[in-house]
């Protein structure tokens, strides 16, 4: 798929939809590290309460 070269309006809409997908990215990312946090909280928790 080629880009026009000329077209502002398109390659704003290109910005945007970078923008919105770094975005996203970077949400998956936080909510992995932050499953991943409280996954070990959790294990470490049960080792201590026992």
């Amino acid at each position: 798929m080629r880009l026009p070269l000329s077209s502002s309006h398109t390659e704003n809409a290109w910005i945007a939809n970078d923008r919105r997908e770094r975005l996203k990215f970077a949400a998956a990312t936080l909510a992995l590290f932050g499953s991943a946090f409280g996954g070990l909280l959790f294990v470490a928790y049960t080792l201590y309460a026992s």
